[in-house]
């Protein structure tokens, strides 16, 4: 990637920040704080490039929040950054080089990117495994111990001071960087695009350097499909070698590597074999409750609908007749379900 020049003024255009005032506000716009900024927006952007351009911004001390991941069940420790100005200026800091960030990123990092997600690494995996069973044999699966708290921050900077030309970006990139202690703080905008540059040259280290056709990253877990087991356990040193040394970083005792078609890979949410894939069982659990629970319900209220829509796009994704079958449709009604979410999408948009 060519050394990005001159924007700092993209940075602090009124427009950019406007637009990240805007883009900040989402989901959050019936709080007070948020309603204030909205409706001065012109004012409320003067005075954030006006902190900008003299320097005077100073990240303010993060809010610790501890949540339950609705997916996994664990308790995450999140650190909350102010809505203003901090949030405001990740978004600033951010919109300018989005662009430039995706095409630096692996194609198949597909985590916490716009336009990626899950069913992206989903697709790609279902390809490989249809089209090439021989050399999709076998899988590499790790997991890298607690990621975001784990990332060096001395080693992240210097990514940005060899790809980033302009000194008053830098100076921000560096405030926002070491705003936090130790690691990524969870929570903050940037932290997920950090957390997806840190490891870009390692994605591309794997597939360029190392060799392998088949390789996907969900932040910190990875695959590799390869049809020598041998081979594959040789690339496993290499890997955490490469991590441990390059990268400060660790990977979970419970690293495996097993044939495909003996157990499945686990990822995203799916088992993936050759020829099909399938739920995970944790998953199937969770939707088969919450759907028999929207069952008992008198009448189906937008967030039944919201989630029975939310769970038809994990059950289209892979193979599930038997699963719709048995638990899904016989305690709701799909056409019914989407009828009263289609109503609600447009008196919200009228």
């Amino acid at each position: 990637m060519r050394r990005i020049k001159h924007v700092w003024e993209k940075i602090t255009s009124l427009e950019n920040i406007e637009t990240a005032i805007v883009r900040a506000s989402q989901k959050k716009k019936n709080r007070r704080l948020v309603q204030k900024i909205l409706c001065n927006r012109k004012a409320y952007a003067l005075e954030i490039q006006k902190m900008l351009l003299d320097k005077s911004f100073t990240p303010t001390p993060y809010i610790p929040i501890k949540v339950r991941d609705g997916n996994s069940g664990k308790i995450r420790l999140i650190h909350k950054p102010a809505f203003y100005p901090d949030q405001i200026i990740h978004w600033a800091l951010v919109l300018p080089f989005e662009d430039r960030w995706k095409k630096a990123v692996y194609p198949l990092s597909c985590g916490s990117i716009p336009g990626r997600g899950l069913h992206l690494g989903a697709r790609a995996m279902k390809r490989w495994l249809a089209n090439d069973l021989k050399g999709t044999k076998y899988c590499y699966k790790i997991d890298i111990r607690k990621y975001y708290p784990s990332v060096d921050l001395n080693i992240l900077y210097a990514y940005f001071e060899r790809h980033v030309a302009d000194k008053d970006a830098l100076w921000l990139i560096h405030k926002v960087i070491y705003s936090h202690d130790k690691g990524l703080p969870i929570g903050n905008f940037t932290s997920q695009w950090f957390a997806n540059l840190y490891l870009s040259g390692f994605d591309w280290w794997v597939r360029q350097t190392l060799g392998v056709k088949y390789y996907v990253r969900y932040i910190d877990d990875i695959v590799l499909l390869h049809g020598n087991k041998r081979q594959l356990h040789d690339m496993r040193r290499a890997i955490e070698d490469r991590l441990r040394n390059c990268y400060h970083l660790d990977i979970k005792a419970d690293w495996q590597v097993f044939r495909v078609d003996g157990r499945g890979v686990d990822f995203l949410g799916y088992r993936f074999f050759h020829g099909h894939t399938v739920i995970r069982k944790r998953t199937a659990y969770r939707i088969a409750r919450k759907i028999r629970e929207i069952g008992t319900h008198v009448r189906c209220s937008l967030s039944d609908a919201s989630s029975v829509m939310s769970y038809l796009g994990i059950t289209t994704h892979c193979d599930s007749y038997n699963f719709m079958r048995h638990y899904v449709l016989p305690f709701i009604s799909i056409a019914y379900c989407k009828e009263v979410h289609r109503e609600a999408c447009k008196a919200i948009a009228s």
